[in-house]
């Protein structure tokens, strides 16, 4: 299940009024991504975004002055509009979009949310959200308790690369089928003897009453009504106080914004269950995103021991050693995996991941290529493939490689990144700082586009546009050889 159903998109300017809406969507069960909130520490902020957007079934466009004159807005909607999402636009001022943004919004939708107050437009925008994401098969599911028995298809732990923390199993109760109402009787002789037996009742009934009663009275009893008796007090059932549960904490720590009420959610649930799955595998990803790699290799190792045939553990752990170096390790837990489950695309992602960085280049593209197999619209597959290609001096598959990435989505960074640097070794410098120039526009590996662009720029004799470069990449990254 996806953990959100919404992508909140918005200038950081409208901040409050985004922070409103996001809540009154998610107190009606609409489940919302957002900005800073949802981007976990430790993460790329641009590749949060980015999966973000692509796990969404909806982006909201909080729609202002502000949000019409942001970049990054635009390209997030470019994004949306790209992958065939609905874009829902929320006016919160009288303004019209700018002519690049109209071109992507101008055939959508659009709600007004004023005059103010906001809060009277709210109601209208979750039911038109509800509505529309029945219709593409995301209608929130109504929260309730995590369920007490946890099976292995109740939470999946994501892998740490880009750790996502599941939300629990929200089951909606199917109501029983009512039972068929009596058809009604259209005879008119059918209604009339029921009327007549109906009189001849009543008059027994009250026959029979009368008599009990004149038998029963004594000759000397006053008549009038008989005394009522007065019942007994009730007594107060005192209420059973909730016995709050491993899974009621699981609850708490997957609603919880805050990472450190996660952890302490977590922390109580396990100090009620050691072995509750869902808070070992939500811990093992929130120390993966703080770069905790130990803490998540103790809850990884623990989750295997309890689960020793789940190929999805066996690739988390194994990312967590790709993270630390420790690429024999990460292989073997890959291996592992692969053989449980040899048709898991990310498996063969992840293991070749490993031989590139360990420079064993053959197997790695053996293994993108098995990846691509499985997934043939994998675009990261096919960037990576491209990238070991290149590395290897081997331009044009590489340059095949990294075409079909962009093909795939022609908003895909890095694949402009990639694409440039074997331009750049090819002698094709325009071609190179047209690249360089996307993946600029893109905020992917900036430091290394800059450097990249400015070299080229230095080359072609452009000394200002040269230095402007080379000191913005030296800026985002000192380290960088130059």
């Amino acid at each position: 299940m996806p953990r959100h159903d919404v992508f909140i998109s918005y200038s950081s300017k409208d901040k409050l009024t985004a922070d409103k809406i996001c809540a009154f969507l998610e107190a009606n069960g609409i489940r919302c991504w957002m900005t800073p909130r949802d981007v976990l520490p430790g993460s790329n902020w641009g590749e949060s975004i980015i999966d973000a957007i692509n796990g969404a079934k909806v982006m909201l466009l909080v729609f202002s002055a502000n949000s019409n004159a942001s970049n990054h807005i635009k390209r997030e909607v470019e994004r949306t509009v790209n992958r065939g999402n609905p874009v829902i636009p929320v006016r919160i001022e009288d303004v019209m979009p700018t002519k690049s943004l109209e071109y992507f919004i101008s055939s959508q939708h659009w709600l007004d949310a004023y005059p103010p107050p906001l809060e009277k437009h709210l109601d209208h925008l979750a039911m038109t959200l509800k509505m529309l994401l029945s219709k593409i098969g995301g209608e929130p599911e109504v929260s309730k308790p995590a369920p007490r028995s946890i099976t292995k298809h109740d939470f999946h732990p994501s892998p740490p690369v880009s750790p996502q923390i599941p939300l629990p199993r929200e089951e909606t109760a199917i109501p029983s089928p009512k039972a068929p109402a009596p058809k009604a009787t259209t005879s008119i002789l059918a209604g009339k003897n029921k009327w007549i037996a109906a009189l001849v009742l009543s008059s027994l009934v009250v026959g029979v009453g009368l008599a009990v009663g004149l038998l029963g009275r004594r000759a000397d009893q006053p008549s009038g009504p008989a005394p009522v008796a007065v019942p007994p007090p009730a007594v107060a059932t005192p209420a059973v106080p909730k016995v709050v549960t491993a899974d009621d904490y699981v609850k708490k720590g997957v609603e919880a914004k805050d990472i450190e009420q996660k952890f302490m959610f977590f922390a109580k649930a396990l100090e009620l269950n050691a072995d509750h799955i869902s808070a070992l595998t939500n811990r093992a990803a929130l120390y993966y995103g703080k770069g905790e790699y130990d803490q998540a290799l103790i809850d990884y190792d623990k989750l295997i021991s309890l689960k020793t045939n789940d190929a999805e553990l066996y690739n988390s752990r194994g990312n967590v050693y790709l993270a630390k170096g420790n690429y024999d390790q990460a292989i073997s837990d890959f291996n592992k995996a692969a053989s449980l489950d040899a048709n898991l695309p990310k498996t063969f992602m992840n293991r070749g991941n490993a031989y590139y960085y360990k420079k064993d280049y053959e197997l790695a593209i053996k293994d993108f290529s098995t990846a691509i197999s499985l997934k043939p619209d994998s675009v990261i597959a096919y960037n990576n493939r491209g990238k070991t290609y290149s590395v290897k001096g081997h331009y044009e598959p590489a340059l095949n490689d990294f075409n079909k990435a962009i093909s795939l989505d022609p908003l895909y960074g890095k694949a402009y990144k990639n694409r440039g640097a074997v331009y750049l070794e090819q002698g094709q410098d325009d071609l190179a700082i047209a690249d360089f120039d996307k993946a600029i526009s893109l905020k992917i590996d900036l430091a290394e586009s800059y450097l990249c662009r400015g070299k080229l720029y230095k080359k072609k004799g452009e000394d200002k546009l040269a230095t402007e470069d080379l000191n913005k990449a030296k800026e985002l990254n000192p380290n960088l050889s130059f």
